[in-house]
């Protein structure tokens, strides 16, 4: 459904996932973040999973060129292993790319970010909602940037504008 939205055709026959992602961004007006989360868990694995995430990472960077755009998502831990993606072939990928770190947001964040983007945004958020929402998503602790980008895309694209709407959603 989401390569459909973007007006690009299913994958071909036999098509491997580097190349379908590549022809997406290449065929796509905008070109394609492509997001990948808890990469911790392909970098913890003692059978190579993180060289195999590299050399994938390797080659879609290379044939999606300048219009493919990768976030990695792990945690602080295992930040030091994502030298097994290097290993796997995305050193040159990696070595041209931005990296931060970002500390989970708490709860208060979380609610004022939604209330300031909903306001920005002229969308109506029922009073309580943003706080709801930031219960929800501080539940096990602090909240992780990408989590909240997905949840509040979410609530904006089902029109979940209300507490009750959100709840049942």
């Amino acid at each position: 459904r989401a390569a459909s939205r973007v007006g690009v055709t299913p994958p071909l026959p036999n098509q491997s996932p580097a190349d379908y992602l590549a022809r997406i961004a290449r065929d796509s007006q905008n070109g394609l973040v492509l997001i990948f989360d808890h990469v911790e868990e392909a970098l913890s694995d003692e059978v190579g999973r993180g060289a195999d995430l590299g050399a994938l990472l390797a080659r879609v960077l290379d044939q999606g060129g300048s219009r493919m755009r990768v976030l990695l998502s792990v945690d602080d831990a295992s930040f030091s292993r994502l030298d097994q993606l290097r290993d796997g072939g995305a050193g040159a990928a990696l070595s041209a790319s931005a990296w931060m770190t970002r500390p989970g947001l708490s709860q208060e964040d979380v609610s004022e970010v939604l209330e300031r983007t909903a306001i920005q945004s002229g969308t109506f958020f029922e009073t309580g909602l943003a706080g709801a929402v930031a219960a929800d998503l501080c539940r096990a602790g602090r909240c992780r940037p990408l989590d909240l980008q997905l949840v509040a895309r979410a609530i904006v694209d089902l029109r979940l504008t209300s507490v009750r709407k959100y709840q049942r959603s």
